[in-house]
């Protein structure tokens, strides 16, 4: 499994945000190595899932909509992913093309795998991670 790089993008985009406190698209364009039309875009996808405020004009820029410590890794991640399941058969739905939810063997390992995955997400918090910045 890998996340998309519009993910990683704007995982780069709220650290950078938060560590600046106030930032431009081309401050963060130019700290994160991401291209600004992109950064735009990402941002406007950031600003959709509450986690930036997005102010246009000259004097605008972003901030974050939440306390560092309010947003996780899986805030961004499931936000910009769309789903963090591993597997079709972890989504609400469970889904199995053999109809195989309740009795596949290798599901059960999916599921703690998930819940591994889930859980280490929710502990990291871009505070955390402003942090390690020094």
């Amino acid at each position: 499994m890998q996340l998309n790089i519009t993910t990683d993008y704007a995982i780069r985009i709220v650290l950078c945000v938060a560590i600046q406190h106030q930032a431009s698209a081309a401050s963060v364009c130019l700290a994160m190595g991401i291209p600004l039309e992109y950064t735009r875009k990402v941002a406007h996808q950031l600003k959709e899932a509450n986690i930036l405020h997005v102010d246009r004009g000259s004097h605008g820029g972003y901030s974050l909509a939440r306390k560092p410590e309010d947003i996780s890794l899986f805030d961004i991640v499931d936000y910009m992913e769309g789903t963090t399941r591993i597997n079709r058969c972890l989504e609400p739905d469970h889904f199995c093309s053999r109809n195989g939810t309740e009795t596949c063997p290798v599901r059960k390992y999916y599921e703690e795998l998930q819940s591994k995955f889930d859980e280490t997400l929710h502990s990291v918090t871009i505070a955390q991670l402003t942090e390690s910045c020094g």
